[in-house]
């Protein structure tokens, strides 16, 4: 059967954004697993909705244990946003190529520090 996370595959953002843990992409790196990975190089898988499409929690990896990722949809039932601490991330890509990303991805960082 489909994974609801699939609707999410996709580039989010603030707006406006404030700093580089504001934007980011959800990706699908292996069947049933799928990241959230935001522009300061912080990420955490993203578990299956607990409601059907709507609230998808974080895993304990996340630094927010506890929290979920709350979907809004448009008028045509596609992911327009979510909302995750209060904060409105909407969508600004969407995950093009099917949104699978290669292994490397998960473990590589482009932003990375001296």
């Amino acid at each position: 059967s489909p994974d609801a996370r699939d609707a999410l595959v996709g580039r989010y953002a603030q707006q406006p954004m404030r700093n580089a843990w504001h934007a980011g992409d959800i990706v699908r790196v292996a069947p049933g697993v799928y990241v959230w990975n935001n522009d300061a190089g912080v990420e955490w898988d993203v578990l299956a909705a607990t409601d059907g499409d709507a609230t998808f929690p974080c895993a304990a990896n996340c630094p927010y244990a506890g929290q979920a990722l709350h979907v809004e949809r448009d008028a045509d039932g596609a992911v327009a946003a979510f909302t995750f601490l209060r904060e409105r991330y909407a969508r600004v890509a969407d995950g093009g190529g099917g949104g699978t990303a290669p292994p490397s991805a998960r473990t590589a960082s482009s932003n990375t520090s001296g």
